[in-house]
């Protein structure tokens, strides 16, 4: 049913030097052929910019319904993705000179929406 989708994100941040791990956000799948990607930034010198992906909506524009099909994570210094399958409908946060600091969203069994904390550089 949920072939080629996103079924969950998780984020590591930088506290003063210290590692923090965000909680999982989406379902945790316990299928052996499910592929898990990490992506690494170059930090400080490298540093997300923007996000963009596609997402399935049951035609009622209702976001507690909505499954976020790709993401793709763009830096400063390049592009990371796309993961998922990049069919629905597009959406992106659009680089507006700042830096993304964080995120927040909606799940369930999946990532149903995403979106960004930011702060100018």
């Amino acid at each position: 049913m949920y072939d080629n989708i996103l079924r969950y994100v998780m984020f590591v941040y930088d506290k003063s030097g210290e590692q923090i791990y965000s909680i999982m956000h989406g379902g945790y799948t316990r299928e052996d052929k499910a592929k898990v990607t990490r992506v690494r930034l170059d930090y400080p010198q490298e540093y997300l910019t923007s996000i963009s992906g596609y997402k399935q909506e049951d035609g009622h524009n209702d976001i507690e319904n909505a499954i976020v099909q790709s993401l793709t994570f763009h830096s400063n210094t390049r592009t990371h993705g796309p993961f998922g399958e990049e069919k629905g409908k597009y959406f992106w946060y659009p680089q507006t000179r700042s830096k993304i600091i964080g995120f927040y969203g909606r799940c369930g069994e999946t990532l149903n929406s995403i979106g960004v904390y930011a702060e100018p550089i």
